[in-house]
């Protein structure tokens, strides 16, 4: 596994990896071939980027060629990610991912989108063809420490996502958000959570953008409909992203939570807009990789923007509570790491019996015709059922070793057996004669 995530790398190093879904299957695809991967799949969130990989050579010489290969193309060359990225082996990487689905490497402790991210990342990478039986069995492992980390443990109960957090600094700008009107740029899965907030929130109107209208419809109308209950004092409507410029001068929050490759919030889109304002606040939350709303709009009077970068200090406030249960969570994954490291070793029996069957097949067949040739007399029928003999004594002879073979695989110290006997099979290992007289002063061997 090699990637870089909000703790090794500011926000613009990144967006430069940040790989957006309909990006997602080519990039798979042009890595997998590109470094001869045997598997490949990527993880990319608004906090990380990394890429999973099964190598069946020697370790990669240069990981950093995998996330410059997730580069977005741009006016400058890729930076150099050496100094951001970390990369791990072996069952270190599975630890590492068990523990991202876990929600223990989140900007906000336990969260719960990144469970579903991380199925996401498996799903992608299993279309695009670049996922194999070690992902399989990687992911799915990743996807059940996440789920018994929500079930078996309270990490969930109090923690909460980042656009929720996102409203806090809301608060901050405004004393009170009942009545205002916010703006959501995005309906994906984080724009999907961050109107729940919106709603939750108590504003007084909600404006989804998105690239699509019909998403933007589907969205709001997944909140219930307008009349039921709570939800019936927010008015909600939907727009295209072009529309978002004669959008601004009625809000008061900007969310910016989708995947467009560039600004979809620019100085010239909010001029007219602040003068409509009347030197009203304007508060423009960007939780885009890459970002959003162009940073420049920071130095505009009356404006107030934030980014994720801006959310760690928020987030580090008040987590003392997940933090106990992050301990229990900890022993799940370690759990779900053996159970990991039990089906990869139990994988080193497979070519073993394989290469058994095939000798003892080859071994009856040879011995079988030896035996049909001293049968001349013999009918088809009589012929066949003494094949059929020879058949059903090698499935039983080989019965115990192929249970035990499996047996010693998943065993930690298994390795050396399992070696010796490829090498009998090989052919490699002889018996050998003692140098000196046997115990009874003969030969001995």
């Amino acid at each position: 596994m090699v990637g870089l995530n909000h703790r090794t790398a500011r926000l613009e190093i990144r967006e430069r990896v940040a790989v957006e879904g309909r990006r997602l299957p080519e990039t798979l695809r042009s890595l997998k071939a590109a470094e001869a991967l045997d598997e490949v799949a990527v993880l990319s969130t608004c906090n990380r980027s990394e890429v999973y990989a099964v190598v069946g050579g020697p370790s990669l010489s240069d990981p950093g060629r995998l996330l410059a290969a997730l580069s977005r193309p741009g006016p400058d060359s890729p930076p150099d990610f050496g100094p951001y990225l970390y990369k791990l082996e072996g069952l270190e990487a599975a630890a590492h991912l068990f523990r991202v689905a876990a929600g223990l490497d989140s900007l906000v402790l336990g969260e719960s989108e990144v469970l579903g991210q991380v199925k996401a990342a498996y799903e992608a990478a299993r279309r695009a063809g670049t996922a194999g039986p070690v992902l399989h069995a990687l992911f799915q492992g990743a996807l059940r420490a996440g789920s018994r980390a929500r079930t078996e443990t309270a990490i969930a109960a109090s923690a909460v996502s980042v656009p929720y957090v996102s409203l806090s600094l809301a608060r901050k700008v405004f004393d009170e958000l009942a009545g205002k009107a916010a703006l959501l740029i995005g309906t994906g899965d984080i724009g999907r959570v961050a109107l729940r907030h919106l709603v939750e929130a108590g504003l007084g109107e909600i404006v989804a953008a998105n690239r699509t209208l019909e998403r933007a419809v589907s969205a709001l109308a997944a909140l219930g409909p307008e009349e039921d209950g709570e939800r019936s004092r927010v008015r909600r409507r939907a727009v295209t992203l072009d529309r978002i410029p004669e959008v601004l001068g009625g809000v008061d929050v900007v969310l910016a939570c989708s995947e467009a490759p560039d600004y979809v919030v620019r100085p010239e889109d909010i001029q007219a807009a602040l003068r409509a304002r009347r030197g009203r606040p304007l508060l423009l939350i960007d939780l885009g990789v890459p970002r959003q709303i162009d940073p420049a709009l920071a130095r505009r009077e009356g404006v107030y923007l934030f980014d994720l970068d801006d959310l760690e200090a928020v987030v580090a406030a008040n987590v003392e509570e997940r933090r106990r249960e992050a301990l229990q969570v900890e022993r799940i994954v370690q759990e779900e790491v053996e159970r990991f490291d039990a089906w990869r070793r139990g994988r080193r029996a497979v070519p073993l019996i394989r290469r058994l069957r095939e000798s003892a097949e080859a071994i009856r067949a040879e011995e079988l015709g030896k035996v049909l040739d001293h049968l001349e007399t013999a009918t088809p029928r009589e012929r066949e059922l003494v094949a059929e003999f020879s058949r059903r004594l090698t499935r039983r002879l080989l019965d115990y070793p192929t249970v035990t073979l499996r047996e010693l695989a998943v065993q930690p110290d298994g390795t050396p057996v399992a070696d010796f006997i490829g090498r009998v099979l090989d052919g490699r290992a002889v018996r050998r004669r003692s140098q000196g007289p046997g115990p009874s002063g003969g030969g001995g061997s």
